[in-house]
């Protein structure tokens, strides 16, 4: 069953093993927004659609979080492909074990666990695989289709070669996503220091819980903003209600 994305002067079509059709529009910011009857068939086209606009960063992306960003950029990703490669790595006493990639057994839970929770969830991890690898597909049978990006690299890749622009995997999956989840948690420095605060003025000789309830009250030290016109209106305000009587007699 074929899909349409709908752009200015531009259609294409076909997923194979689509339960039903599928449309996908791309609104005025330029995000496609999916339409379907059948969950799989959604994550099946969002893999699909993430591929075709964004193929040159999910590669990237992957290659960096499995210790492999050298195969693609030289030697400029060898210093990160060695700290991939330390952090990201199972430690085990197992010989057996030792050395393999975090992202291995991370998506074997993640499949376990979705299928776990939900019946049908192995078959959405492999409806948004087999949606990347659609696109993939369409990339190798017609290189023009490959993104700009490439051509700016120091060495040409191949893309009608699976060694050059592999298949994406699960394992592709879970690694991209721990690696966006250190990033996002690595701020080390600021937090042992906020740590370090909490415990000197949170308990001991210094304890102080007006100030601590005052520092918690006060403005989250990492704000987040929404998009114009896409507020939360449920979300909690940054600065907290009505200052406890004990603090304003402070």
């Amino acid at each position: 069953i074929a899909i349409t994305i709908t752009r200015p002067s531009q259609s294409v079509g076909g997923i194979a093993g689509l339960l039903e059709p599928v449309s996908v529009d791309y609104d005025a910011r330029d995000i496609p927004v999916i339409k379907c009857s059948k969950t799989v068939d959604c994550y099946a086209v969002l893999g699909y659609v993430q591929a075709r606009d964004r193929l040159f960063e999910m590669d990237f992306l992957r290659r960096a979080a499995r210790g492999k960003l050298a195969e693609l950029i030289g030697s400029a990703g060898v210093s990160q492909d060695q700290a991939s490669r330390t952090i990201f790595t199972v430690r085990s006493r197992d010989p057996a074990n030792a050395g393999t990639p975090i992202a291995v057994p991370l998506a074997e839970e993640f499949a376990a666990y979705i299928a776990a929770s939900d019946p049908g969830g192995a078959a959405i991890v492999n409806a948004y695989t087999a949606g990347v690898n659609a696109w993939i597909a369409k990339v190798r049978a017609d290189p023009s289709l490959l993104p700009g990006e490439y051509k700016q690299l120091l060495y040409a890749i191949d893309p009608s070669k699976p060694a050059d622009l592999p298949d994406w995997s699960a394992v592709d999956t879970a690694a991209a996503v721990r690696l966006q989840e250190y990033q996002l948690s690595s701020d080390l420095g600021k937090k042992t220091d906020y740590g370090r605060w909490a415990a000197t003025y949170g308990q001991g000789p210094l304890a102080d819980p007006i100030k601590v309830a005052a520092w918690i009250r006060s403005k989250m030290p990492y704000p987040s903003y929404p998009p114009a016109d896409a507020g939360a209106p449920e979300s909690p305000p940054l600065v907290a209600g009505p200052v406890p009587d004990a603090m304003q007699k402070r």
